[in-house]
């Protein structure tokens, strides 16, 4: 495939739509000051409470576990998070989401739905399956692992 000066253009408006999605979770959330890694991080909880350890989570976010394990040490001290030694092996500890503000958590649980559905608004279902098998190949490409769409 022959290069252009736009090819950079993937990079950008991939890395613009993440910003927009976190801007948009920040404006979400408003007096709560999470970070873009803490907020995906209650929100796949929420969605997986079977999941519960900091290396699941990280593995499932693709996210680093020193980064996972930064949230967890921040949602523990804001109190939205409490951690438990496995009885079994004492150097894992089990997680468990505390959200007592039920507004929170009706907002985390549709946030990334609406940025979803508003940055496929007029997209047809063709579109989307061409895009997803686009985006599938790119990232086998360079050694990203996902699961696929």
């Amino acid at each position: 495939m022959q290069r252009n000066a736009g090819d950079m253009k993937y990079l950008s408006v991939f890395y613009d739509m993440m910003r927009k999605y976190q801007e948009s979770c920040k404006e979400s959330l408003g007096d709560y000051s999470f970070t873009p890694n803490e907020t995906s991080m209650m929100i796949y909880m929420l969605e997986h409470p079977e999941i519960d350890t900091a290396k699941e989570i990280a593995v499932n976010l693709g996210i680093s576990q020193s980064l996972i394990c930064r949230s967890v040490d921040s949602l523990t001290r804001k109190g939205f998070l409490t951690t438990e030694k496995d009885k079994k092996d004492r150097r894992v500890n089990h997680l468990t989401l505390d959200i007592p503000d039920e507004e929170l958590k009706r907002t985390l649980s549709r946030m990334q739905g609406d940025f979803l559905d508003k940055m496929t608004d007029g997209v047809t279902e063709e579109e989307l399956a061409v895009f997803q098998r686009v985006v599938d190949k790119m990232a086998d490409n360079v050694g990203v692992k996902h699961e696929p769409f």
